[in-house]
């Protein structure tokens, strides 16, 4: 089962638009993107569907994305509060729309992936329309 939604990104007064993306694998791309860019500098983050890569950069405390002939700096650790949050904003909506999602392996395995827990409460750090 896959879930398509749109996903908007600011980084630094640049917006990045991702549509019709498979928000679970964003999330977890993003997510060990993320990990791999405070490990050795900079990363490329492969997108499915022949969309592309988006490159990241770190020079602390700035990030900068570079994606679609666009480019963006803004503040790493901003980034890093904002994927978590936009995952457990999807995770939500997902479950509340599919609570069958609740008991799935898959499904609890990217909890812990992305180190966060089914909540009933609700996020509103990122706009996403799965």
């Amino acid at each position: 089962m896959s879930f398509l939604g749109d996903v908007s990104l600011d980084i630094g007064g640049v917006g990045f638009r991702f549509t019709d993306i498979p928000v679970l694998d964003f999330i977890m791309s993003w997510r060990f993107g993320l990990e791999e860019l405070t490990l050795r500098g900079a990363v490329r983050i492969e997108l499915l569907e022949g969309r592309g890569q988006v490159s990241l950069s770190l020079a602390n405390p700035t990030v900068t994305i570079v994606w679609d002939g666009r480019s963006a700096s803004g503040s790493f650790v901003e980034l890093l509060r904002a994927i978590p949050s936009f995952a457990q904003f999807v995770l939500d909506d997902l479950t509340r729309a599919n609570p069958h999602l609740l008991v799935n392996d898959f499904m609890e395995g990217l909890h812990r992936g992305v180190g966060m827990r089914i909540t009933e409460g609700n996020s509103s750090c990122a706009t996403a329309q799965p």
